[in-house]
């Protein structure tokens, strides 16, 4: 299997960023129809949908494939022998992208300096993601 080269992996970020924040808007949807107006239940809901989001794609990102990496032909496997990532793995993953969103800029660049070899959060754990088609 060939890895996952720039254009693929852009993509498949750029659908799962895209679904994620619909997904997170529309529990402030749903905050502001149920009246919203205590003062900590904005803050309750931004926070417990930023850890479940987190928690939950990063299971599906370590044990299945994302919607992107569907779309586009990708899994992330490890580089020692093959097999998924695992839940855990996947959810410090998450954890670590979800923090680094400010910093957009710094995503591109590591998507273009991965196209060839590992980016800086593959290298410490041994993982790559590859081609499946």
């Amino acid at each position: 299997m060939g890895r996952g080269g720039f254009w693929f992996r852009a993509g498949a970020y750029a659908v799962d960023l895209a679904a994620g924040l619909l997904l997170w808007s529309g529990a402030f949807v749903l905050l502001a129809v149920a009246g919203g107006e205590e003062d900590a239940l904005p803050l309750i809901v931004l926070v417990g949908s930023f850890v479940i989001a987190v928690v939950v794609y990063g299971v599906i990102y370590g044990t299945r494939r994302t919607l992107g990496q569907l779309l586009f032909g990708l899994r992330t496997v490890r580089t020692i022998d093959g097999r998924r990532v695992g839940a855990w793995r996947g959810i410090w993953r998450m954890l670590g992208g979800a923090l680094l969103v400010p910093g957009v800029p710094l995503l591109v660049i590591g998507l273009i300096l991965s196209a060839s070899s590992y980016t800086v959060i593959d290298r410490p754990v041994r993982f790559a993601v590859v081609r499946t088609r």
